[in-house]
């Protein structure tokens, strides 16, 4: 069974709003968030606008964030045609594979990180300016991230049939390196959810994008977090 959905660009009737971040408390590790998140009661939201796939496809991306104080939760819940993974190093092009983005930006000017995680748990972090060249991040604080995936680590190629899948990291405030932060309770920031890339070309985000190409770098269509104290 193949999950197809004609349309250039879906919207699910969402208004810019800012999207409370609730306070939990910390799990044991990234296969608990969602445990974690369960308990709490923080609710999904989704990624309901997609754009740029020819043919049209859109896949099916349900997320939700919830803070400690220290650490960022996320959980996200994929549901598409099909799963294709093979960058199994940090920083190398996951963004090809089927794969979920976190990108936010902590302050009032450009500068912004972008989490990009593949379906097998290999890590893209690069922080920075947009226009400028933004630094990955060092092994080092990429350790810092930790991950769970429902699909595991080793490589990925499952075409043809809807295939659903769960990732989830826990981002401590020292993975944004360029900035310091004593506690996420009380911040405001802004961000945007994305899906990409996998057997079959997708582009979904919790904003739209509006532009002719493919481009998730723009910290100007970010919408805001609110993190309770």
């Amino acid at each position: 069974m193949r999950l197809l959905i004609a349309g250039a660009l879906l919207v699910a009737g969402l208004s810019s709003a800012a999207l409370t971040v609730p306070r939990v408390p910390h799990p044991a590790g990234a296969a608990c968030v969602s445990a974690t998140l369960d308990s709490a009661g923080v609710p999904f939201d989704s990624a309901s606008y997609s754009r740029w796939a020819t043919p049209a496809y859109t896949p099916s991306m349900r997320f939700r964030i919830a803070h400690t104080g220290d650490a960022i939760l996320l959980q996200y819940i994929v549901r598409e045609a099909g799963a294709v993974a093979s960058v199994t190093d940090d920083n190398g092009r996951v963004f090809r594979d089927a794969c979920v983005e976190f990108f936010l930006s902590p302050g009032a000017n450009d500068s912004y990180y972008n989490f990009e995680l593949n379906c097998i748990g290999s890590l893209l972090l690069q922080g920075g300016r947009r226009g400028t060249r933004r630094p990955l991040a060092t092994p080092d604080i990429e350790a810092l991230v930790e991950r769970h995936t429902s699909l595991g680590t080793a490589p990925v190629d499952f075409r043809g049939d809807t295939v659903e899948w769960q990732a989830s990291l826990i981002i401590p405030k020292e993975a944004l390196f360029l900035d310091s932060i004593s506690d996420l309770g009380g911040t405001t920031m802004t961000a945007n959810f994305y899906k990409c890339g996998g057997a079959e070309p997708n582009y979904l985000m919790w904003r739209p994008i509006n532009t002719e190409r493919p481009q998730f770098h723009r910290p100007q269509d970010f919408d805001t977090l609110s993190f309770a104290r």
